[in-house]
C-alpha cells in the first residue's frame, strides 16, 4: 500500500510549531507540551508534533508517553533518521536495548554522518559486552569527528582486551590531559593486559584530578590488591567507602584487603555488617572473598547470586547438543600454567581417554608459563589461546567446534571471564575446581562435587545441580614427583627437635578465631612452633602483635615468604601437623601436604569451601583426622601433636596411602569424571534437564 503524502502545514499551524519549539528550547516544557498537543489537535499526523511532544515528554520524566508519540512519529514519517535516534534515546536507558539498537541501526542507514546515533550505538553495545561492535561503532564517530574526546575514551573502554586499548587511551588524553575518565580508562586497559603497576600510576593520576571518583577508587584498590599492597588498598577502600558507602562490593573488599595482611581490628563489625547487608541482598562483598568469613552455603548463595544478576545477567539461550560421537569438552581458565588448579589437574588432562572424550583448552593469560604451561597444552586434543577474543567471539568459536560441555575452571575468581557462560557457550556448563562454591548463576548446569564437600541434604543451597563424583572432588596430579627435603630445619628458622605446625593458606583466610585456636596449641605443647605463609611485613607485624596479646611469645611463629612451586613443595617435608583453616578450608595447601607425607587436621563447616579437607580426609580413610566444632579440633591436634608415637603412625600410614590408595591415580579420577560428563551430555541430547548424578 502506498503511503499518502502528508499535506502541507498551514501558515497558523506553522508559526504555532513555532511557538512551541522556543518554549521547549527555553525549558518551559510544561507550556511547550500543550501547544504541541494543540498543533496534534488539528493535524494529527503532523511529524515535527509528534516527534518533538516525544522529545519533550520523555525529557518531563514520562518516558513512556515519549516513546509512544515518537513511534508514532516515525509511523507518519519513516524516513526522518533524527526521530529513529530520539526514539532510541528515550527507551535504550529503560532497558530495552534491543529495540533501541534496531532504532540506531536505521538511523546511521537513513543518515550515515549521524555521529550521535553512532555515539549512543556505541554506548548500548558496550553496556550488551558486544566490544568489537562497539569499536565499530566509536570508530565511525571518530572518522567524523577525530577530535571527539568521548568517542576516544569510550573506545579505549571497548578496546580493553585489544593491544590498541592503551593507545586509544592515550589518543584520549592528549585531546583532554585533564578528564579523570581517560586515565581511568587507561589504568583498565593496562590492569587487563596485566600491569598492575603502571595501572596503579594511571588510577592515581586520576584521583589527584578528580579525589570523589568512586570508580577510579574501586579500580585502584584492585590494581594495589594484585601487587600485594594490602594496606594501600585498603586506605583507597576506606576513601570510597566514605564518599560511596552504597558502592557494590566496597564493605567486603575493605574488609577483604585487611584480611590479606591480617589486620583484625573491627573484625566482628565488619563481618557482621558485610554479611547482613548480603543477606539483605545488597552488593556488599565478592563471592570468593565473601568465602572466607561466611561458612552458610546459602548466605554464599546470595552473594554469588546478587554478583551475577548485576555483571554477568543471562544473555542468550542455547542449542541443544549436535554431535552423537565422542565428547567434546573446552575447559576454559585464565590459569593453565603455574597456579593451583593446573597442578591439580595437569595429570587428570593427559588421561583423558581419546576414544570417548576429546578435549579442547581455551586459554588467556599466561602464555609463556614455564615447564608446566608446556605441559598442560600437551595434554589437549587442541589448546588456543584466546586472551584478545571478546567474549562473543568465543562462544561463536565453540560453536564452530560443537563443544558439548564447557567447564569454567575459574568461576568468581581473578580473570574471570563469566560472560562468556552468561551467552550459554555449550549445551551443558560446568562449574569445576576453581571457584569452590555455587556461581549462583542459572545459566550453569552443574558443579563438581562427592558426596561430603555436598551432602545430598544441601543440594538446594547451589544454583546449579549436583554432579557427585565416586571419591573426592579433589583431583591429583601423579606425574608431578615429590621433591627432596629442603636442606635442613634451621635453614629455615624452624627448630630440630620441637613440633612444627605449619599453615600454608593465604593470610585472607585466617581468622582471629581461629588464630586463637592455634596459639592455644602453641600453648599446650611446649616448644612447639607455628610455620606461617606471610607474604608481607606488614602481616609478619600483626601477626606477631596478635600472638602476644593471646600471651605467646612471637617468636614462636615463622614465616615463610613465597618460592617457586618446587621449592614450596620441598619445604613441606620439615612440618610435623598441617593445621587447616577456618572456616575457609585449604584446597591445594591440603592436597600438597598430603602429597608430602604431612598428616592434616581439619575443622568441617557447612559450606563446599569448608569441607574440601574434610572430603580429601575422608576419602583416604582418615576421618579422625576430620573434625566438626572447634574445641573437638584443637583437642584432636593436641592430642596427636603430643604422641610423638601417634605421629609418626599417621606418616607410616600416609606413605602407604600414596602409594596404593586410588586417590593419588590421575587415571582413576579421570575415569570417574568422563563418566560424570557421559551422562550430563546424555541427558542433554535426550532432551532432559540436568539433574543431580551420582556417578558410580
Amino acid at each position: 500500500m502506498r503511503r499518502t503524502a502528508p499535506q502541507p502545514l498551514d501558515a497558523g499551524t506553522l508559526q504555532e510549531l513555532k511557538r512551541a519549539f522556543a518554549l521547549h528550547q527555553q525549558g518551559q516544557l510544561g507550556s511547550a507540551i500543550e501547544v504541541y498537543l494543540g498543533v496534534l489537535g488539528r493535524r494529527p499526523d503532523c511529524f515535527d508534533a509528534l516527534h518533538l511532544l516525544g522529545v519533550a515528554s520523555a525529557a518531563g520524566g514520562d518516558t513512556a508517553a515519549g516513546a509512544r508519540y515518537v513511534r508514532r512519529a516515525i509511523e507518519a514519517d519513516p524516513s526522518q533518521a533524527m526521530a529513529h535516534y530520539s526514539l532510541a534515546s528515550i527507551v535504550g536507558p529503560t532497558g530495552a536495548t534491543e529495540e533501541a539498537l534496531a532504532s540506531l541501526a536505521r538511523a546511521v542507514e537513513l543518515a550515515p554522518a549521524h555521529v550521535d546515533a553512532w555515539f549512543l550505538q556505541g554506548n548500548l553495545l558496550m553496556g550488551r559486552q558486544r566490544c568489537a561492535e562497539a569499536i565499530e561503532s566509536y570508530g565511525r564517530v571518530l572518522a567524523l569527528q577525530p577530535g571527539n574526546a568521548a568517542a576516544h575514551s569510550n573506545q579505549s573502554a571497548a578496546l580493553r582486551r585489544f593491544d590498541e586499548a592503551v593507545a586509544a587511551a592515550d589518543r584520549a588524553i592528549a585531546l583532554n590531559p585533564d578528564y579523570d575518565k581517560d586515565w581511568n580508562n587507561k589504568g583498565l586497559a593496562l590492569l587487563d593486559s596485566g600491569q598492575p603497576v603502571p595501572a596503579i600510576e594511571s588510577f592515581s593520576r586520576a584521583v589527584s584530578i578528580n579525589d570523589r571518583y568512586p570508580e577510579v577508587l574501586h579500580n585502584l584498590a584492585a590494581a594495589l590488591l594484585q601487587v600485594d599492597r594490602y594496606s594501600q588498598a585498603r586506605d583507597a577502600l576506606e576513601r570510597l567507602c566514605a564518599i560511596a558507602p552504597d558502592f557494590p562490593h566496597a564493605l567486603g573488599q575493605r574488609l577483604s584487603a585487611a584480611l590479606n595482611y591480617c589486620d583484625w581490628q573491627c573484625y566482628d563489625e565488619a563481618v557482621a555488617t558485610v554479611v547482613e547487608r548480603v543477606g539483605a541482598g545488597e552488593h556488599a562483598d565478592l563471592p570468593m572473598s565473601f568465602l572466607s568469613i561466611c561458612d552458610d552455603p546459602r548466605l554464599q548463595l546470595q552473594c554469588a547470586r546478587t554478583y551475577c544478576e548485576a555483571h554477568f545477567p543471562a544473555r542468550q539461550a542455547g542449542a541443544a547438543s549436535q554431535r552423537a560421537d565422542r565428547v567434546r569438552v573446552a575447559y576454559l581458565s585464565g590459569d593453565f600454567g603455574e597456579h593451583a588448579v593446573s597442578y591439580l589437574l595437569a595429570g587428570v588432562w593427559e588421561q583423558h581417554d581419546p576414544t570417548c572424550v576429546e578435549t579442547v583448552a581455551l586459554s588467556w593469560g599466561r602464555a609463556g608459563d614455564g615447564a608446566l604451561r608446556e605441559r598442560v597444552e600437551r595434554a589437549f586434543t587442541r589448546f588456543i589461546d584466546v586472551t584478545r577474543m571478546t567474549d562473543a567471539g568465543i562462544v561463536q568459536l565453540m560453536r564452530e567446534l560443537k563443544v558439548d560441555i564447557a567447564v569454567d575452571l575459574t568461576g568468581h575468581t581473578r580473570g574471570q571471564r563469566t560472560g562468556i557462560f552468561a551467552l550459554r557457550s555449550a549445551p551443558v556448563q560446568v562449574n569445576f575446581l576453581g571457584f569452590p562454591a555455587s556461581t549462583g548463576a542459572s545459566y550453569m548446569d552443574y558443579l563438581i562435587a562427592d558426596r561430603y564437600v555436598v551432602p545430598a541434604s544441601a543440594r538446594d543451597d547451589y544454583a546449579e545441580r549436583i554432579v557427585w563424583l565416586p571419591r573426592s572432588f579433589h583431583p591429583f596430579d601423579d606425574a608431578r614427583t615429590v621433591i627432596a627435603p629442603a636442606g635442613a630445619r634451621s635453614d629455615h628458622g624452624l627448630p630440630d627437635k620441637a613440633v612444627v605446625f605449619a599453615s600454608f593458606n593465604s593470610n585472607s583466610k585466617l581468622t582471629p578465631a581461629c588464630f586463637s585456636v592455634w596459639c592455644r596449641l602453641l600453648a599446650a605443647v611446649p616448644g612447639s612452633v607455628l610455620w606461617l605463609l606471610a607474604t608481607t611485613e606488614n602481616a609478619q607485624h600483626n601477626l606477631r602483635r596478635e600472638a602476644r596479646a593471646r600471651g605467646v611469645d612471637p617468636d614462636r611463629l615463622i614465616f615463610a615468604g613465597r618460592v617457586p612451586y618446587e621449592s614450596y613443595l620441598a619445604r613441606f617435608v620439615h612440618a610435623d601437623l598441617f593445621l587447616d583453616s577456618i572456616p575457609f578450608n585449604g584446597g591445594t595447601t591440603v592436597n600438597d601436604a598430603l602429597r608430602c607425607g604431612v598428616p592434616v587436621v581439619t575443622c568441617s563447616g557447612n559450606s563446599f569451601s569448608a569441607r574440601m579437607a574434610g572430603s580429601v580426609l575422608c576419602a583416604l580413610g582418615l576421618p579422625e583426622l576430620v573434625t566438626t566444632t572447634v574445641a573437638e579440633y584443637e583437642a584432636v591436634v593436641a592430642a596427636v601433636a603430643r604422641d610423638r608415637d601417634r605421629l609418626a603412625a599417621l606418616r607410616a600410614r600416609l606413605a602407604v596411602l600414596r602409594r596404593e590408595h586410588e586417590f593419588f591415580r590421575s587415571a582413576s579420577y579421570c575415569r570417574g569424571l568422563e563418566r560424570a560428563y557421559l551422562a550430563m551430555r546424555e541427558r542433554c541430547v535426550g532432551g532432559l534437564a540436568p539433574a543431580h548424578l551420582a556417578v558410580v
